[in-house]
């Protein structure tokens, strides 16, 4: 009977140990970003954000536009994740975010080059807080058509 018992106890610690691991060390898994290039940014321009990521599934995505000392967020979205000891249930592994980032979406937008940003966060747990993913892209800024001239070779 004591044996049983010695048993029982060391397994019940064991399943503690487990337990206090993963809430302590299975933070999501870093999310894979895309930002689709664009050969300029317009009067109206559209990017596409491709994230996704495996495990406990995406925490949140944002873009954000950096031109000078400004910065705005374009778009931020959140999503449900698993908690840290589940290995089931509901998760968002892969998402698309389309936005506009032309002079319509953003008015105080200059001539010159931006920088397009995309931050992916990835859940933490009580201990562990993993940095962000962040990719960047620049890009220019063409308010202004190309002027177009007839050329006479004559």
């Amino acid at each position: 009977m004591k044996n049983v018992l010695k048993i029982l106890a060391l397994a019940t610690v064991g399943l503690g140990l487990i337990v206090a691991f993963l809430l302590t060390f299975r933070a999501g898994a870093p999310p894979a970003l895309h930002i689709e290039s664009l050969p300029a940014i317009g009067v109206r321009s559209t990017v596409v954000i491709t994230a996704s990521a495996s495990g406990r599934g995406l925490s949140s995505v944002s873009l954000e536009l950096v031109q000078g000392d400004r910065t705005q967020v374009i778009e931020e979205r959140s999503y449900p994740t698993r908690p840290p000891w589940a290995f089931w249930g509901e998760r968002t592994e892969h998402d698309e975010i389309r936005a506009e980032v032309g002079r319509e979406a953003v008015p105080d937008l200059q001539p010159g080059e931006v920088v397009l940003r995309a931050i992916g966060r990835r859940e933490p747990t009580w201990l562990l807080q993993p940095d962000p993913v962040i990719r960047e892209i620049t890009i220019p800024v063409r308010l202004v058509p190309p002027e177009l001239s007839v050329l006479s070779i004559q």
